[in-house]
């Protein structure tokens, strides 16, 4: 009976909110070694990225030692496609796969097809030490409401004020303040803050005499929901939330509920998942973590210390340096 309500709220999770015209009919939940893909219709095999979507038509295969484990969206079924196998993505079903059955949990819907894909040369690595994202306050959801034009972080011990930034996903700063406070009013006249996009924050402590603590220095990324989205987001990650705590080694709920967030555009929660994700030695997770970092901006990659494609400069604000 269990089972059969954890099905039942998959698939009203999954129904309830996939757009009618959205091609994706599952996702790639688990991967070991490196399964590739083939996308419908294309004739180059290309490698599977965990979190990567899937449409009808596409197929997957594994070679020596590699193993895909793809959920689909409609039913929550798992399927698994193992060494020297090929599945064929159907709609309810992956013909070549063994089907593993529905999962524990709900599942995350089908979202907006993924973008951000990495293209063209990248430059040399950051030389000084990379900083990881980390979140405003310690009880920070990831989202602010739209109206909401507060921004408040924890204070930092000996700091006399804080330099704040926010930046677009181009590099353009949208506001920079200085404030004795722990909080910030993000100004009327300023760029609207459009909802289920994600905005990098720099936060820069500076000590009584003048100059940056740079040991506090801190980033992260903010998104705005509308409060409609912002409650039922909180819902049905609670939902998930409660399963990953019920069945820990289920990593197809963790790789879910990242791309959940993903889907409403807060990426910080997304971010944090796949650490504990990566933490734990999942393949695949760096490089979600790397192309997730991506989706916040050039600069949130410079940050991180990953690679910046060259003609992300030319594009942003080089204030934002």
């Amino acid at each position: 009976m269990q089972d059969t309500v954890k099905h039942w709220i998959i698939a009203w999770l999954l129904f309830g909110c996939v757009p009618a015209q959205a091609a994706p009919v599952g996702m790639a939940c688990r991967l070991t070694g490196k399964p590739e893909l083939r996308a419908a219709n294309a004739g180059t095999w290309m490698p599977l990225r965990l979190l990567q979507k899937l449409e009808t038509g596409d197929h997957v295969r594994c070679g020596a030692g590699a193993e895909a484990i793809l959920v689909l969206f409609g039913s929550g079924e798992r399927f698994q496609v193992v060494a020297g196998a090929e599945g064929s993505v159907k709609t309810g079903k992956v013909e070549g796969a063994k089907s593993l059955g529905g999962l524990n949990g709900p599942s995350a819907e089908a979202a907006k097809t993924l973008v951000g894909a990495r293209t063209g040369a990248f430059v040399s690595r950051l030389s000084r030490a990379p900083l990881a994202p980390s979140r405003l306050t310690r009880n920070f959801t990831g989202w602010i409401a739209e109206g909401d034009r507060t921004f408040a972080w924890d204070s930092v011990p000996e700091a006399a004020d804080y330099s704040f930034t926010l930046i677009d996903a181009n590099g353009y700063v949208l506001w920079n303040t200085r404030t004795a406070e722990a909080h910030a009013d993000y100004p009327s006249d300023s760029p609207a803050l459009a909802p289920r996009r994600a905005y990098l924050w720099r936060l820069v402590p500076y000590g009584k005499s003048g100059l940056a603590r740079d040991k506090d220095i801190r980033w992260g990324v903010v998104t705005t929901l509308t409060r409609v989205d912002g409650e039922k987001l909180q819902v049905e990650a609670v939902k998930l939330t409660a399963l990953i705590k019920k069945s820990p080694n289920d990593d197809t709920l963790r790789a879910l509920l990242a791309e959940k967030y993903r889907d409403y555009g807060v990426l910080m929660r997304t971010l944090e998942t796949l650490e504990d994700m990566r933490t734990a030695g999942q393949e695949g997770a760096q490089e979600a973590w790397e192309e997730t970092v991506g989706q916040a901006g050039w600069y949130a990659r410079l940050l991180a210390g990953l690679p910046i494609p060259r003609n992300a400069l030319a594009g942003g604000e080089t204030s934002a340096l």
